[in-house]
């Protein structure tokens, strides 16, 4: 998740800020967890009572899907303060440079 500030036409005041999301992450987990149905099919026996890794790796990926969608809310509100934070400081830094 990144922060982007949008700069006015003069280059020299913030007209808004957008919080964007990495375009990786859904790539990076679909291959996490082919990565993981692959080590648990060659590490489960085959034919046994017990779970069949695409079920085990189902269940993991749907966790990971749940907590994902309530952490985003919590990264999105740190994000904003971090924006908020950082507008700030670029305010004062343009007032003290006004002054001298």
């Amino acid at each position: 998740m990144v922060g982007k500030l949008v700069v006015g036409a003069n280059e020299r005041s913030i007209q808004g800020a957008e919080i964007r999301f990495s375009s990786g992450v859904p790539f990076v987990m679909a291959l996490f967890f082919w990565t993981a149905y692959r080590v648990f099919s060659t590490a489960m026996p085959p034919n046994v009572g017990g779970f069949l890794p695409s079920l085990f790796v189902g269940i993991a990926a749907l966790m990971v899907l749940i907590v994902g969608i309530f952490k985003v809310r919590t990264l999105r509100s740190r994000m904003e303060l971090v924006i908020g934070d950082a507008v700030s400081e670029l305010e004062k830094m343009q007032e003290a440079s006004r002054r001298h």
